[in-house]
């Protein structure tokens, strides 16, 4: 479940310290200056998170009240009935459409952990609706010709996920050699098996991950910040799912947190709805 905070710039300060709060206790937030990737059409981005979020809080100020983006985010929640919970940080008007909608008063910051209480209390758990099917395809900026048209994991998808990987793979893998492929941009980041990697988004709060996937707007398709370990042992490559949001899997089975798993070479994998494979060579043929 992702929860998406609507604001105004001007109240930063108390978004930051709300995100946090719910980060400490396994929410996924998407606030529009910590996950929109670099140089990605901003317009796109919020809409793609507007869709694939499951509930809003809207920080309510004057300057939000007077800012058309935020309002814009807010109605186009209420006009498909998901869940807004307003947050009011300043005295003001609620506006009409959403006077019937309880709000939480944030205003006096000594009462902030009092209404953090309360907020935690109204919001669903952090697990809810993680079995939910979200599209595979969300691009923010890539060549149509190169799209594949998906709005859930099925067969033929995974089958032209597996070819795209399969023509990245030009170079032979040595001995000790591995490498992820995210399929559908193209990438390739290669590592050698006798490290162990932490796979996710970097995160101010949360500290840097060895493969860094903000730039591909892995926050838009379901990706924690602390999604995946990925570790070599004596039994073999092993992924484990760091209790993400959204959920890893594999071929539409989703992992047990904290659970290692044991993979073959060229295993597609999900992390939320972000495909990516995992190729290795361990010299036995």
């Amino acid at each position: 479940m992702v929860i998406f905070i609507s604001h105004a710039d001007s109240d930063n300060a108390f978004v930051n310290k709300l995100r946090t709060e719910l980060h400490l206790r396994d929410h996924t937030t998407w606030v529009d200056h910590f996950d929109t990737p670099p140089g990605a059409p901003l317009h796109d981005v919020i809409n793609q998170a507007l869709e694939y979020s499951s509930v809003m809080l809207f920080v309510v100020s004057n300057a939000a009240l007077q800012s058309q983006p935020v309002r814009r985010e807010w109605q186009s929640f209420l006009h498909v009935n998901k869940p807004i919970i307003p947050v009011k940080v300043q005295a003001c008007v609620m506006p009409m459409l959403l006077n019937s909608v309880y709000f939480l008063d944030f205003i006096d910051e000594a009462q902030f952990r009092a209404n953090l209480d309360r907020l935690l209390e109204a919001l669903p758990s952090p697990d809810a609706g993680n079995q939910r099917a979200i599209p595979i395809n969300i691009p923010i900026s890539s060549d149509p010709s190169t799209e594949i048209e998906t709005v859930v994991m099925k067969t033929g998808q995974t089958t032209e996920l597996r070819r795209r990987a399969e023509g990245l793979n030009t170079d032979k893998l040595t001995m000790g050699e591995a490498k992820i492929i995210l399929p559908e941009h193209d990438r390739v980041f290669p590592f050698h098996m006798s490290q162990s990697l932490l796979v996710g988004r970097t995160d101010v709060a949360t500290g840097r991950v060895d493969i860094d996937l903000s730039p591909f707007g892995a926050a838009g398709r379901g990706v924690s910040r602390r999604h995946l370990m990925i570790q070599n042992t004596t039994e073999g490559m092993t992924i484990t799912d760091l209790h993400s949001s959204n959920g890893t899997y594999i071929a539409h089975k989703k992992l047990d947190p904290h659970r290692p798993v044991l993979i073959r070479s060229k295993t597609l994998i999900r992390l939320g709805s972000f495909p990516l494979q995992i190729e290795y060579n361990t010299g036995n043929g």
